[in-house]
């Protein structure tokens, strides 16, 4: 009987972590985005704070680590970056 018991109990509680597992998961990807930020500045380095502006300035809870993805030195001498971030939402 004691045996019967603590396998019950066992399945019981592996089923409910199963189902918060499965739940948990799919809400926290079906909010998550990669979200996109284009900079230019006088440096490189100016340029990626730009993009990391933008990228905030688009996007809402956008969480580190924020990427530089591209940058490159235009013939008019500005720098561009790219940067991309995790977000879980998107300001229309």
């Amino acid at each position: 009987m004691r045996a019967l018991r603590t396998t019950t109990l066992a399945a019981t509680a592996l089923t409910a972590a199963a189902v918060l597992t499965c739940t948990t998961a799919s809400v926290a990807s079906a909010y998550s985005y990669i979200g996109t930020g284009i900079g230019y500045g006088t440096t490189s380095a100016l340029a990626e704070d730009n993009a990391i502006s933008d990228l905030y300035g688009s996007y809402e809870h956008c969480q580190p680590p924020i990427q530089l993805v591209y940058d490159h030195q235009e013939s008019n001498g500005l720098w561009y970056a790219e940067v991309k971030g995790e977000c879980s939402g998107i300001i229309e």
